[in-house]
């Protein structure tokens, strides 16, 4: 069985029943402050999405098109929501809708968790996060709705998994939970897959064993990706020496 082909690859099932951590225990430092964020005190770095619709506002939209999609998201946005906020055009950040409260007829305030990308979390980027991975957070901040840029999804790794496509401007998938009070990461273990014992990589093609059911990178079984696409049947290097004997 092979998982992916389309424009990433996905592991599924199972699981060797090891665990990763997550990497939250590692070296410590403050967030990188975004560009305008707040600086000093702890997570004042905002959680920010990979580059998506925000990042179009620059050179696409008119002021009056603008204005017309704001207004849009005024009658729209609802708790719950994810969205992104303005920011500069390579980086728009990405939020969790908590509350919207009525300051005037025309003005909205809203409360959000940011979400954070793994680079601006102290564990920093590992091999095994997606492109669209985001960290869900405890940093809540109340931001203007004119702020507000465009709607964003942010999915479980399951659902995002499942997608037949996804649109990189819009899918997202957040799998962890980033603590700003102590710089931790939940849950601090997750499942790991292949010999190379690392966690699901959604970007990563992977081939399932026909026999015990666990996945593999193509790389770790001497396969290559086309190889992969290709096989009807397959077993694992061990599984195919306990046949064999």
């Amino acid at each position: 069985m092979v998982a992916g082909g389309k424009s990433r690859g996905r592991g599924g099932g199972g699981g060797r029943g090891k665990a990763a951590g997550a990497g939250g225990g590692v070296a410590k430092p403050k967030p990188r402050p975004a560009p305008g964020a707040r600086a000093g005190g702890v997570g004042a770095g905002r959680g920010r999405g990979a580059k998506g619709k925000g990042a179009q506002s620059g050179g696409e939209y008119s002021s009056a098109a603008l204005k017309e999609k704001r207004d849009d998201l005024k009658n729209t946005l609802k708790v719950g929501d994810d969205a992104f906020v303005l920011a500069e055009p390579d980086s728009p950040w990405a939020f969790n809708v908590v509350h919207i409260k009525d300051i005037s007829r025309d003005r909205k305030k809203v409360t959000v968790f940011w979400y954070y990308r793994p680079e601006d979390a102290p564990c920093g980027r590992k091999m095994f996060h997606g492109t669209q991975e985001l960290f869900a957070s405890d940093h809540v901040d109340v931001i203007s709705m004119e702020s507000i840029e465009s709607i964003c999804k942010v999915h479980t790794l399951k659902v995002y998994q499942a997608r037949e496509t996804v649109d990189p401007s819009y899918d997202f998938f957040a799998r962890f939970t980033y603590h700003t009070k102590d710089h931790r990461l939940t849950p601090d273990q997750i499942r790991v897959f292949c010999m190379c014992n690392m966690p699901v990589n959604p970007d990563h093609l992977m081939i399932c064993c026909d026999t015990c059911r666990e996945w593999f990178h193509p790389g770790c079984v001497s396969m290559s990706e086309d190889m992969v696409r290709r096989v009807t049947a397959w077993n694992c290097p061990e599984c195919a020496n306990s046949v064999r004997a």
